[in-house]
């Protein structure tokens, strides 16, 4: 949130010349600060949580694009609730700040199960990614229509804000997803509070990135683009399985 740190730290790994620079894409900010490296220096841009080549970057492309292509993970979520939430069922979504993030996670969300389902888009909220965020959207979403079924939530710390709203207003009832599969969230999981998540198997960007600077030292051709592997994960799911999961996910990082 402290931009002006961020820009600072930015300036600065460019200023000394660095090699690989790894960084993101959400905001228009981002955006200048990125074709700023693209076109004035010599750092080769590693862009994490984006696995979608921008096109007006054709000519002076990053280097690599990396993460877990957030449709694909949307996608699997839709499908849950479509098999789970009987249709003309009503929802909310909680978005994360707004962004390339967002729009990526909640508006094709809503693009699917409401202009091209049978589900009834009661209100939406963009939050500050942040917990507390999450929980003040979710007491308006239930105080505005208290027939919603579910809360579509685009980040970890949203959905747990909408846990804690939804624990605190007796509406258990109300199904809630995670977005990520981290600790907090399978942990979550596991006491049965989030119903659901789609799971990054987390470590495999992390991999990614040193195979593709390691390549790019030998003098090997690198992709343009690496996308992460996924796991739905819901609360019937068993210890075990989670479990195996976890270990697959955070093998490296052992978290």
């Amino acid at each position: 949130m402290d931009v002006r740190q961020q820009s600072l730290s930015l300036l600065e790994a460019v200023k000394n010349n660095t090699d690989y620079l790894i960084f993101t894409l959400d905001t228009t900010r981002h955006r200048k600060f990125i074709e700023h490296v693209l076109s004035s220096t010599d750092t080769k841009l590693i862009l994490q949580n984006i696995t979608t080549p921008v096109r007006a970057w054709a000519d002076q492309h990053p280097f690599l694009y990396i993460g877990f292509d957030h449709i694909r993970g949307t996608e699997a979520l839709k499908k849950y609730y479509k098999e789970t939430v009987p249709a003309g069922s009503k929802y909310s979504v909680l978005y994360f700040s707004e962004g390339y993030v967002s729009d990526a996670r909640g508006d094709s969300f809503i693009e699917d199960m409401t202009h091209h389902g049978d589900y009834s888009l009661s209100s939406s909220y963009y939050t500050n990614a942040t917990r507390e965020s999450g929980y003040k959207a979710a007491l308006s979403a239930v105080k505005k229509d208290p027939d919603i079924s579910f809360i579509y939530a685009c980040s970890t710390d949203v959905a747990l804000g909408a846990v804690d709203a939804l624990k605190e207003l007796n509406r258990e009832d109300i199904l809630v997803n995670g977005w990520g599969g981290g600790t907090a969230e399978l942990n979550a999981i596991s006491e049965g509070d989030i119903d659901v998540t789609i799971m990054r198997m987390n470590d495999d960007t992390g991999i990614a990135m040193a195979e593709a600077i390691k390549w790019d030292l030998e003098g090997k051709e690198v992709p343009r683009v690496y996308s992460g592997d996924f796991e739905l994960v819901t609360k019937t799911d068993s210890a075990e399985k989670i479990q195996y999961l976890k270990q697959r996910a955070f093998r490296y990082s052992d978290q």
